[in-house]
Protein backbone atom coordinates (compact mmCIF):
# COMPACT_ATOMS: atom_id res chain seq x y z
CA UNK A 1 0.00 0.00 0.00
CA UNK A 2 1.38 3.74 -0.94
CA UNK A 3 0.41 6.73 1.40
CA UNK A 4 -0.17 9.36 -0.99
CA UNK A 5 -0.76 12.72 0.66
CA UNK A 6 -1.98 15.35 -2.01
CA UNK A 7 -1.89 19.22 -1.20
CA UNK A 8 -4.85 20.89 -2.80
CA UNK A 9 -6.68 17.97 -3.09
CA UNK A 10 -9.73 20.26 -2.99
CA UNK A 11 -8.47 22.10 -6.37
CA UNK A 12 -9.79 20.65 -9.62
CA UNK A 13 -6.58 18.31 -10.25
CA UNK A 14 -6.46 17.60 -6.55
CA UNK A 15 -10.15 16.50 -6.73
CA UNK A 16 -9.54 13.81 -9.91
CA UNK A 17 -6.42 12.56 -8.60
CA UNK A 18 -8.16 12.15 -5.15
CA UNK A 19 -11.35 10.37 -6.60
CA UNK A 20 -9.38 8.41 -8.92
CA UNK A 21 -6.91 6.84 -6.35
CA UNK A 22 -9.48 6.46 -4.69
CA UNK A 23 -10.57 3.62 -6.78
CA UNK A 24 -7.98 1.49 -5.97
CA UNK A 25 -7.84 1.27 -2.21
CA UNK A 26 -5.68 -2.03 -2.44
CA UNK A 27 -2.72 -0.25 -3.69
CA UNK A 28 -3.72 4.00 -2.34
CA UNK A 29 -4.40 5.24 1.19
CA UNK A 30 -4.98 8.45 0.80
CA UNK A 31 -4.06 10.65 3.65
CA UNK A 32 -6.27 13.73 4.09
CA UNK A 33 -4.71 17.43 3.98
CA UNK A 34 -6.51 20.44 4.74
CA UNK A 35 -5.04 24.08 3.79
CA UNK A 36 -4.87 25.14 6.88
CA UNK A 37 -1.83 22.95 7.78
CA UNK A 38 0.34 25.65 6.03
CA UNK A 39 -0.31 28.20 8.62
CA UNK A 40 -0.14 24.98 11.65
CA UNK A 41 3.74 23.86 11.40
CA UNK A 42 2.82 21.07 13.74
CA UNK A 43 -0.74 19.49 11.87
CA UNK A 44 2.05 20.17 8.69
CA UNK A 45 4.87 18.23 10.01
CA UNK A 46 2.14 15.20 10.95
CA UNK A 47 0.82 15.13 7.64
CA UNK A 48 4.72 14.42 5.82
CA UNK A 49 5.40 11.91 7.92
CA UNK A 50 2.27 9.75 7.30
CA UNK A 51 3.10 10.16 3.52
CA UNK A 52 5.03 7.75 1.39
CA UNK A 53 4.50 10.50 -1.59
CA UNK A 54 3.39 13.96 -1.79
CA UNK A 55 1.64 15.10 -4.89
CA UNK A 56 1.84 18.75 -3.84
CA UNK A 57 -1.02 20.47 -6.27
CA UNK A 58 -2.03 23.57 -3.82
CA UNK A 59 -1.09 27.15 -4.98
CA UNK A 60 -2.87 30.31 -5.36
CA UNK A 61 -3.91 31.08 -8.64
CA UNK A 62 -5.53 34.45 -8.21
CA UNK A 63 -4.82 37.24 -7.08
CA UNK A 64 -4.42 41.24 -8.02
CA UNK A 65 -0.66 41.65 -7.79
CA UNK A 66 1.09 38.76 -9.68
CA UNK A 67 4.56 39.43 -7.46
CA UNK A 68 2.79 38.54 -4.26
CA UNK A 69 0.60 35.68 -6.26
CA UNK A 70 4.23 33.98 -7.05
CA UNK A 71 5.86 35.01 -3.39
CA UNK A 72 3.01 33.03 -1.83
CA UNK A 73 2.82 29.54 -4.16
CA UNK A 74 7.00 29.82 -3.03
CA UNK A 75 6.51 30.16 0.39
CA UNK A 76 4.16 26.87 0.41
CA UNK A 77 6.35 25.35 -1.42
CA UNK A 78 9.05 26.18 1.41
CA UNK A 79 6.80 25.23 4.16
CA UNK A 80 6.31 21.97 2.86
CA UNK A 81 10.04 21.31 2.54
CA UNK A 82 11.01 22.91 5.61
CA UNK A 83 8.43 19.97 7.44
CA UNK A 84 9.60 17.28 5.41
CA UNK A 85 13.59 18.24 6.70
CA UNK A 86 12.32 18.99 10.28
CA UNK A 87 10.44 15.53 10.32
CA UNK A 88 13.44 13.92 8.22
CA UNK A 89 11.15 12.40 5.71
CA UNK A 90 11.45 12.89 2.20
CA UNK A 91 8.13 11.72 0.64
CA UNK A 92 7.54 14.43 -2.42
CA UNK A 93 6.09 14.56 -6.01
CA UNK A 94 5.53 18.14 -7.78
CA UNK A 95 3.17 18.92 -10.54
CA UNK A 96 2.75 21.57 -12.80
CA UNK A 97 0.53 22.16 -15.52
CA UNK A 98 1.49 22.44 -18.95
CA UNK A 99 1.94 26.32 -19.43
CA UNK A 100 2.28 28.94 -16.92
CA UNK A 101 -0.18 32.13 -16.62
CA UNK A 102 1.84 35.21 -16.07
CA UNK A 103 4.41 34.73 -13.01
CA UNK A 104 2.17 32.51 -10.82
Amino acid sequence: MIRIGITGQTGFLGTHLFNTLGLYPDRFIRIPFSDEYFTDQDKLRSFVCQCDVIVHLAAVIRHAEPVLLKEINIRLVYKLIEAMEAEEVAPYGYTVGRKNYGVS
